[in-house]
């Protein structure tokens, strides 16, 4: 959901007997949107009540989806990094190692950063019978895929052919939280399987395995 989504407040004995808590009820006020008002039982953003599996354990209560990633494209010719609550891998988060992503050579399969394009646009186009290219170029691609924790991810690939190399960016548009925890929830890493998945069919090299 955008930003300048509704303030949503929980019934007193709707939350109580779904969350657990006893007459949660109180004013509720508007704040920051990622902000959690665990005391009054409100919420800001979007709200799906319901069973979620977290480290093993069944966990009941409100999942609050939060869309605050950034627009896709270029930033003076480059991928944007990922913002430190998304769950999110891109080559150029070179100052977050958890975020950070190492760029793909294709020098295994071809010298020829034309033949490796089209190669790559190939595998992201038949990777996902439900994904959506929405724009596609000599040198970028994004592409739409589903989200696991429902959404949309969006997938980003730019050729840097002078350096024989692709970057990329993958990204979780929602930002989702259980109530009444506000450490955001991972993503199981979805974005970095769909992504090693990519290399492994393009049969491409990880230039963290490669000797410079």
């Amino acid at each position: 959901m955008d930003k300048g989504s509704s303030l949503i407040c929980f019934a007193s004995g709707f939350a109580g007997e779904t969350l657990g808590l006893a007459n949660v009820w109180g004013g509720c006020s508007r704040r920051d949107e990622r902000e959690w008002q665990t005391i009054t039982g409100c919420l800001t953003g979007r709200q799906n009540l319901g069973r979620i599996a977290v480290g093993g354990l069944a966990v009941i209560g409100a999942v609050s989806v939060i869309g605050t990633a950034q627009a896709t494209g270029l930033v003076n010719g480059r991928l944007q990094a990922c913002n430190p609550d998304q769950n999110c891998i891109s080559t150029s988060s070179v100052r977050n190692v958890s975020k950070f992503g190492p760029p793909w050579s294709f020098l295994n399969d071809t010298a020829d950063p034309e033949v490796a394009w089209s190669h790559l646009v190939d595998v992201v186009k038949k990777i996902d019978s439900r994904s959506q290219v929405k724009e596609v170029s000599d040198r970028y691609i994004w592409v739409e895929f589903p989200s696991l924790l429902g959404g949309t991810d969006d997938v980003e690939f730019l050729l840097l052919p002078e350096e024989k190399l692709v970057a990329y960016r993958s990204c979780s548009r929602n930002v989702n939280y259980i109530y009444p925890i506000q450490t955001p929830l991972g993503d199981f890493g979805a974005n970095l399987k769909r992504l090693n998945q990519i290399r492994s069919e393009l049969g491409w090299i990880d230039t963290s395995d490669m000797d410079f």
